[in-house]
């Protein structure tokens, strides 16, 4: 059974097989110059608190729409 760490770096091996290389590279770039900067960066992104809208947004299911003639 794979381990949380594994899978955590599995999915996240996917998530970043989805975008752009050059994104990927100047995102790299950004961490080796910078990498205490970048972790606060991420960490205030992390601690915003998500709104209701949001929420609520996230626990309704994605319904497809009737296809128009």
């Amino acid at each position: 059974m794979a381990s949380i760490n594994q899978r955590y770096e599995e999915s996240l091996e996917e998530e970043l097989a989805k975008i752009d290389p050059a994104a990927l590279q100047y995102l790299e770039q950004l961490l080796a110059e910078n990498a205490p900067a970048a972790r606060k960066v991420v960490q205030n992104v992390l601690d915003e608190s998500i709104s209701q809208e949001t929420q609520k947004s996230l626990q309704n299911p994605l319904l497809p729409k009737p296809c128009q003639p």
